[in-house]
This record gives structure tokens, C-alpha cells and sequence, in this order.
């Protein structure tokens, strides 16, 4: 493994990932095979990552793991099921113990998720979706289970609020041009008994005049 600056990073080996995402470990042992048959070159080929830790300005991803097998090198692609874990993905609320079944398009151009799973706020997450890097709109579907609420609150650290229950649902993630939206997301508190709770010294002018529901919320 090699961490310095001149170590090779992930834009090198996926440039459609872009700048910005560091290798600070990992260690990577691969074959490649190269075939002349009847007048043209065949390839094929492995990688293998152990030990992975990417840092980029918002996320980080330790413990990561895992083989792809490549059913062409020239343009890359990948057979389907090819398997990642990782121990941990920091990103506002942690994700922990994650597993992925992927395939990597031609080039290394799109990115299917076929199943992703992890443990979060207590809960589990789900996803798939494809990650098409030369189509302006991409799409990933979320799915959540028995997320705790007091999880989530601690991210806020407002000790007034306090927050009990457990949500779950569907959560559509898009993101176009850099941006990320959420639209017709569906959550559920499951079961339905959970509690918010806002007690704070002063309340805000916004609840403090909200009339009845500002009344609620502070109770």
C-alpha cells in the first residue's frame, strides 16, 4: 500500500469518480489475461482490495473489501455479482457493517447496485440503483427499516430535543448536476408511538409563537 502523493488514487483507476477521493490505505493484488484470437485481443482479469480506507471532503469508508472479476479489460467491465464490504462508511449518521452486489459497466461509465446493506441508527438501510457517470440524472432507492429517532436527534446535539420511535420507509434519492433531492419520500414511525420532545431554557420566537402546535412540541 502506498499513501503518498504520487500513490495511485481512485480517479486513475475510475476517472468518471473525478478528483477529490484519496487512498490513505489499501492493499490491491490483481491478475490480468491476454488472449490473440482469430486476429483480435481478448482480456480478462481480477482485483482485489483489502484493507481500504478512501477519504473524500464529506465521506470516508474503512474496512473495505473485496474481488471483481473483469470479463474485459479494454473497455473495463465487470461479470454481475461482484461482492464489497466494509466495516464503516462515516457520513453524517454511520453505516456500519455494509455489503454490496455490483456490476461495473464498460469503461467503468456506469455503476449497477444490484443489493447494498448496512446497519444504521440502529436500523438497516438498503439500496440499488444504477449509476449511469454520463447521463445527467442519477437515481438510488433507499430503503430503511427500525431507524431510531433518538440515533438521528444526537446528530443535532440540541440536548432539549428528544426524539423516541423508530422510522421506516422508502427514501428516492436523486442527484442531477451535483445536486441531491429527495422527492416523494414515504417514512413511517413504526410502531406508531414515538415521542418529539423540544423543552429548551427559552423557546425560539418561531414556536414560542406557533400557537397550539408550538404548545405540542413543547410539552
Amino acid at each position: 500500500s502506498d499513501s503518498g502523493a504520487s500513490a495511485l488514487q481512485p480517479e486513475d483507476l475510475v476517472p468518471a469518480l473525478g478528483p477529490g477521493i484519496g487512498v490513505v490505505d489499501a492493499t490491491l493484488s490483481g491478475r490480468a489475461n491476454l488472449t490473440w484470437k482469430e486476429g483480435a485481443l481478448e482480456s480478462d482479469g481480477a482485483l482485489e482490495l483489502t484493507g481500504g480506507t478512501l477519504e473524500a471532503e464529506a465521506w470516508g469508508i474503512d474496512g473495505l473489501e473485496g474481488a471483481l472479476d473483469f470479463v474485459n479489460l479494454w473497455p473495463t467491465e465487470t461479470a454481475p455479482g461482484q461482492r464489497l464490504s466494509f466495516r464503516t462508511l462515516r457520513a453524517g449518521l454511520p453505516l456500519h457493517d455494509g455489503e454490496l452486489r455490483l456490476r461495473v459497466g464498460p469503461g467503468w461509465k456506469q455503476l449497477v447496485v444490484e443489493s447494498a446493506s448496512g446497519h444504521l441508527a440502529q436500523g438497516l438501510l438498503r439500496a440499488e440503483g444504477t449509476l449511469d457517470f454520463e447521463a445527467g440524472l442519477q437515481r438510488v432507492d433507499l430503503q430503511l427499516r427500525d431507524l431510531s429517532l433518538a440515533e438521528i436527534a444526537s446528530l443535532a446535539e440540541v440536548p432539549e430535543l428528544e426524539l423516541t420511535g423508530a422510522l421506516t420507509g422508502r427514501v428516492p434519492v436523486q442527484i442531477a448536476d451535483g445536486e441531491i433531492s429527495i422527492p416523494e419520500a414515504r417514512l413511517a414511525a413504526d410502531p406508531p408511538r414515538g415521542r418529539i420532545r423540544y423543552r429548551p431554557e427559552t423557546p425560539p420566537a418561531a414556536l414560542a409563537g406557533a400557537g397550539a402546535q408550538g404548545e405540542l412540541v413543547l410539552r
